[in-house]
This record gives structure tokens, sequence and C-alpha cells, in this order.
């Protein structure tokens, strides 16, 4: 509620509300007097503090996906600033409590205060250098790709093209309208708008939209099917009912429970609801009770008590429409021309039955939103609509334009298309286990005049303008099953990049700092001078120059591959390379320098020599940076003191 209120007075949005709560408290430590502020922004006790936090928030997360379903509980406790107590909640719910998104900045203030604090640039402690920046880019990127990052699909059946993809779960309420044969004009409006219940002014379209009622789940069914479905179940209960309508059928009805298990023990357990002893012997008891007005009535009944309801239960089995009319049967809640009431009045809306469901919250599965609307084009109501996404489009004239309505899940427009060529679906023999899921696509891209055919996998995805594409699923069309189809997943996530690049700073942090502290020890077990002493020989260049040609053809060989996580690599371990030739052409800290190269070298040459096709000319480079080592050993043993 109070979140609500806040969002209502202010327009504020929960990672607005959440930034700017995180701004006011940050102004109020440094506004603290005596550097109080300060000591607070970069004390270690602030951090073990959110630590321990954080660990709770991952214990409450856990146990809420029991209870909202895996994806509402990350959206709710691990993708928030704020966790707020609803209406229903367990009791264990907090009513306030600190989001994933604000644990996580501000440990990142933390971090970053601490570092700024007691930040030295110096070669030695770069190693701990890289491992605060690489944690920063893990903080950043996660927070980055939670708040920017947006998932959606790409279905079509062979032959098909498309330049859209629709959200994995989010819907629009749209309307279309033909411009020429090819184009067409949309104005949408996004599910959170149209959740507000509330009335938009949409210029385009020049008419007002009023949003009456909004269902996050629910089906559409025809009122004309599902009588007819009534009927048909009403039928079968009246045949059940009847084969116990006298006491004369129950014996017959018991020796008929004797040939199948399960009826006997519904007779067992209707005869412990009479308080009747259940002999082996169903016939025997039925023929007893049979002579008893005042038990067999009772037993009859229960019995067809009993077999109903499980004749219900096996018929919401059998599909949504007959677990609905199974639902309103069971509660004597009959569907009739006119009950329940139609909801719109326009086009298909007079002749559906709405039955709301309750959110669908795993993974998996995809909520079927609904919304009724009215139109409203001046001061004229045009009348109300019922939108869903099992309901086709609807026609309706606004200022004399003829326009499509609907609710379909959102799309995103592209400007360029995908074509599906040919799909490959293999699967292990005599397994249904997947063995090779794959998509042959056609990319055009009129702006650009590319036209490239791309091969999409299990383990090869397709990244291209922003965006990665996923093999997802495969099938076949519905109406014809010789089609076959295929389904993309395609991720937008402007920081993608942001994991790898912080991971691959950490390690190379981790690793500088222990073959850092490696070398000093072995510096002090061999009796050699102090590593950061300067040292002169003419040779230093060309070590420098041996040492930076293995990152040099690496960056080059990257950007000729055009994949951006090696390019990425290729840059981060460049720029470290890059520092390491300065300090050798300046003559210090070589027996650590010797170690850093060694190491790889040690592990790659081998690599090159005996797989020289896959290594790409890399033999070449390496040799290279060994002759780099052996000039610096020798160097460090017959090099004099640089002059001060």
């Amino acid at each position: 509620m109070m979140l609500a209120t806040i969002e209502r007075i202010f327009g504020w949005s929960q990672p607005a509300f959440g930034i700017s709560l995180l701004a006011a408290v940050l102004v109020v430590l440094v506004l603290l007097p005596g550097g109080r502020g300060w000591k607070i922004l970069t004390s270690l006790r602030v951090t073990v503090w959110t630590l321990l936090i954080a660990v709770f928030l991952v214990f409450l997360g856990s146990l809420a996906q029991v209870h909202e379903g895996l994806f509402n509980a990350q959206e709710r406790w691990f993708k928030s600033w704020l966790v707020i107590r609803h209406a229903g909640d367990v009791w264990w719910v907090p009513p306030l409590y600190p989001g994933g998104h604000l644990i996580g900045a501000v440990l990142l203030v933390n971090l970053l205060s601490a570092h700024f604090k007691r930040f030295q640039l110096s070669f030695p402690k770069f190693g701990i250098q890289l491992t605060h920046i690489g944690i920063v880019s893990l903080l950043v990127g996660q927070l980055l790709t939670d708040e920017l990052a947006v998932e959606s699909h790409m279905g079509f059946r062979e032959g098909e093209t498309k330049d859209y993809t629709e959200h994995s779960r989010d819907s629009e309420l749209f309307f279309a309208r033909e411009t020429d044969a090819d184009h067409e004009e949309v104005v949408s409006m996004p599910e959170a708008l149209v959740a507000e219940k509330g009335a938009t002014q949409l210029d385009k379209l020049k008419a007002t939209v009023r949003v009456i009622d909004y269902r996050v789940n629910g089906e559409v069914y025809g009122r004309k099917e599902l009588l007819e479905t009534q009927s048909r179940l009403q039928a079968a209960v009246a045949t059940l009912d009847s084969q116990y309508a006298s006491a004369d059928t129950l014996v017959a009805q018991a020796e008929r429970a004797l040939e199948k298990p399960e009826r006997a023990r519904i007779w067992q357990d209707a005869l412990k609801a009479i308080g009747e002893k259940a002999d082996t012997d169903l016939a025997a008891t039925a023929k007893r009770i049979a002579a008893q007005p005042t038990v067999e009535g009772k037993l009859r009944e229960e019995l067809k008590k009993r077999f109903r309801g499980e004749m219900l239960d096996a018929w919401k089995t059998r599909g949504e429409e007959m677990r609905a009319v199974a639902e309103r049967l069971e509660k004597g809640d009959l569907i009739t021309e006119s009950a329940p009431p139609s909801a719109a009045t326009s086009d298909a809306g007079a002749r559906v039955v709405i039955i709301p469901r309750e959110e669908m919250k795993d993974m998996e599965s995809r909520n079927t939103p609904y919304a009724l609307i009215e139109v409203i084009e001046g001061n004229k109501s045009l009348g109300t609509w019922i939108v869903s996404p099992q309901l086709r489009d609807q026609q309706i004239e606004i200022g004399g334009q003829k326009w499509r309505t609907g609710m379909r899940f959102e799309r995103f427009y592209q400007p360029f298309s995908v074509k599906l060529l040919k799909t490959t679906h293999e699967i292990y023999e005599g397994t249904e286990i997947p063995k090779n899921f794959q998509s042959r696509v056609r990319v055009e891209n009129p702006a650009t005049g590319e036209v490239s055919e791309k091969d999409i996998s299990m383990n090869q995805p397709l990244r291209y303008a922003g965006m990665t594409f996923y093999q997802f699923q495969m099938g076949s069309d519905q109406r014809n099953t010789r089609i076959k189809t295929s389904t993309l997943q395609v991720v937008t996530n402007p920081s993608w990049l942001a994991p790898y690049a912080g991971c691959l700073v950490v390690a190379y942090g981790l690793i500088w700092q222990f073959l850092w502290h490696l070398t000093g020890f072995l510096r002090k077990r061999m009796g050699l001078g102090a590593s950061g002493n300067a040292l002169e020989h003419p040779w230093l260049p060309v070590a420098a120059a041996l040492a930076l040609a293995p990152e040099v053809w690496g960056l080059v060989l990257a950007v000729m591959l055009k994949n951006p996580i090696v390019v990425l690599a290729c840059a981060i371990t460049f720029a470290v390379r890059l520092l390491l030739a300065v300090m050798i052409w300046r003559g210090r800290y070589l027996a650590f320098i010797i170690v850093m190269l060694a190491l790889p070298a040690v592990l790659a040459v081998p690599f090159a020599i005996f797989y020289h096709d896959m290594a790409q000319g890399w033999l070449g480079p390496l040799i290279a940076q060994v002759a780099a080592v052996v000039v610096l050993a020798y160097i460090l043993a017959n090099s004099k003191p640089a002059r001060a």
C-alpha cells in the first residue's frame, strides 16, 4: 500500500523510488559533520551487515518460491529494490525488506567508497585493483541486466518470414489498420498500463480507451459451445444417477463394482461414510441394505455423490472447455443463454463467456490476460469489447477508419526480417531426448542491404543487431503436421558482456596477486634483490616488444573473427600486457614478469604444437613470448641497477 500510494502521488516506479531512497541516504551521510558519513560508507561493518541481509534475502526468496512461484519470487525478491508485504502473504513475509537491487547497490557504493579511500596506484597492488574492478563490473552488469534485458520469442513455420519478436510473458492491447498492401499502422498499450484500469487518450487513434476490467489470466469460451458441452455432461450425470434410482438397482451395481477395483473402493468408502461395515462381498452387503429403507436411501445418495465427483474430476482433465463446465456443474452454477451475462456489447464479446483463472507463476507457463474496454470518440461511447489473445481480432470504426483491435503478446518490431528456411529435428534413437535442433534462417536488412543465411542450433546461437537468437523449441503446425515449426528465444541485453568482463578481470587480478606473492617468496629464498629495483640493459626494448607480440596478434585475430567475447578478452589481456611491456622497458619487476609470462607459455606452447590446425597461427607469437622469458632471465642475471 505504501509503495502504491507513492506511485500514485509522485508517479514513481519502484526502481525510481529505490534509487531516490539510496541517493537521499547518501546525501545525509555526506552532510554528517566530522567525516562520520565517509567513515560509515567505507566501513567494513557495512559490508558484513549487508552480506548478512543478503543471505537472509536468499533464504526468504527461496521460501517464497513455494508460495509465489519461481518467476514471481525472482521478480519480487531478487529483481526489486524493496519487498513490501501484500494482503494474503504468508505470515513470515516482513512488512518491508530491501530487495536484491537495493542490497547490490549498497554493496557497490560501499566497495567503491572503500576502494577510493584506500586506493594506491602502484604496480604491486595492481592485482587487488583488478579484482575490485571485476567485482564492480559484475554488480553493475547484473543490475543493468535485470533492468534492461528483455526476453522474447520468434516463432514461425518453414517458409514464413517475421520482422518482430513477441515478449515471453507481457501482453499489449493493440489497434491496427492497413495503410497499404505491405504496411500497417499500429497503436498499442502495454499490459502494465492496461492493468491500471484507467482512461487513456490515444492521439493516433483520435479516441479514448477506458479499461473497465482486467485480469492477468482467464479463459474465453463461446457460449454456444459451452451450452452444448454442458448438455452432454448433464446427460452423463443423469445416466449415472439413474443407475442408483431405486433400491432394486443396488445389487446389480454392487456386482458391477466387483469387476473394477476402483469402483469397489468407492463402494467401500460410501459404506463407511454411512456407518455400515464394508464387507468384501459387496453384493451380499447391497442385498442386505436394500431391505432397509432408512439405510438404502442414504447409501444411494452417497454413491451418486462419490461417482459424480469422480466423473467431474475426470472431465476436468479433458481440456479447458470441459474443465470450465465441470467446475460450474460441481457448484450447481449452470450456464444459460443469459448467465453469466456477456461483459461486452460489441462483436465477439457478446457471444463469449469469460472465466477467470489463477495467475500462472512458473517459468514455463504463459498467462492469458483479458480486458474489458470501452472506446470513446469525443463524448460518444462506441461500445465495449472483450480483448484476449484467445479471441480473433475484432473490427471497430473510429473517425471513419476501420481498425482491428485485440490483445496479444507484446511485439518488438525490428528493422530486419528473419525467414525460416529449414528445420532439423533429430532425437536419439529409441528416446525422445533431443539430439540436434537446428534452424536454417535467412536474415535480410533493407537498411544495410545485408542478406545472409545462418544456422541456429542448441549450442550455436545467432548474434545480430544487439540480440541473441537461441534455438528454443521445435514442433509442427497445428493445421498441417507436415509443416514444421521452430521457436527462437531472443534475448536483448545491452550489458551482456559485463559478466564475461567481470569474471575475466577478477580471475586475472587473483592470478596476478597470487603470482606476486609467489615471486616474492621465491626471490627471498634465492637471495635476490628487491623486485622494484630498476635495471639497465640494451635488450630491454627487445624483450618488451617480444612480450607484447602475442597480445597484438590475438587482438588482430579477434577483430577479424568479429566475436565480441573474444575481442573483449583480448582487449583486457592486451591492456594488462601493455602495462607489463612498459615495466619491462623500464627494467622493473622483471622476476615477477618472468613468472607472469612463463606460466601461460608453458601451458599454451604444447597445445599450439600438437593442435596447430586449431591454434590458427598462434605458435609463432607464443615462441616470441618464450623468447621474451629467456631474454628477461638473461637480463636479470647479467644486468646492473639503473642510475638514480
